[in-house]
């Protein structure tokens, strides 16, 4: 080893939430550049597992991976915007934002669906079932986001406003889901990456 040839590389990361910026001006934070990176590094893994080579005949090209990684790019999106439609400066009033709420509804159901039908945790936890405790936590937490879910919904649909305390839970729901798909990249990054994921 040549030791006065090494050089030392100083690494800096972004913040997790992006620089606020003027009104009408999108806010991109980390959470989705994450969120996607993790989908991406699935998608391309298990596209090539022995698993997802052998298909029925009458199954469609476009693979789970795909799939899957489409839902969460979707369910990102929204929770981008929901996240910007609450903000102080939103004038967003309470039929588009019951309207978005629904589209959120859909992606969430859709992502949530993927991982639960054989879906990337199940590849996971076949990898590595160590994480078992970690993965059954996580799905647990579907089923609580989704019912908070659909209560801030029906809040919001009694109101012809929206008051801020709705504003506040809807705010705080995208907090907790990010938090959840953040947890959930982490640990598909540490099975991917540990010994017995990557073969070494």
């Amino acid at each position: 080893m040549d030791e006065k040839s090494a050089t030392a590389v100083k690494n800096t990361t972004e913040a997790e939430e992006g620089r606020r910026t003027k009104k009408g001006k999108t806010r991109h934070d980390i959470y989705f550049n994450r969120g996607v990176a993790g989908s991406q590094l699935l998608a391309g893994k298990w596209r090539a597992h022995p698993a997802r080579s052998t298909r029925p005949m009458n199954t469609p090209e476009r693979s789970f991976a795909d799939a899957l990684h489409d839902a969460h790019t979707a369910l990102l999106r929204d929770l981008q915007e929901l996240d910007k439609a609450v903000g102080p400066t939103s004038s967003e009033g309470a039929a588009q934002l019951g309207s978005r709420l629904g589209k959120v509804r859909t992606h969430l159901a859709d992502h949530f669906r993927f991982e639960e039908e054989g879906g990337y945790m199940a590849e996971v936890l076949k990898e590595e079932p160590r994480f078992s405790a970690e993965a059954q936590e996580l799905l647990a937490e579907h089923h609580q986001m989704a019912q908070a879910l659909d209560a801030i919904i029906e809040e919001v649909g009694r109101e012809p406003t929206v008051p801020d305390v709705s504003r506040q839970k809807i705010h705080a729901w995208v907090g907790k889901v990010r938090h959840h798909e953040i947890r959930e990249n982490d640990l598909v990054h540490e099975a991917y990456y540990s010994t017995g994921a990557t073969g070494d």
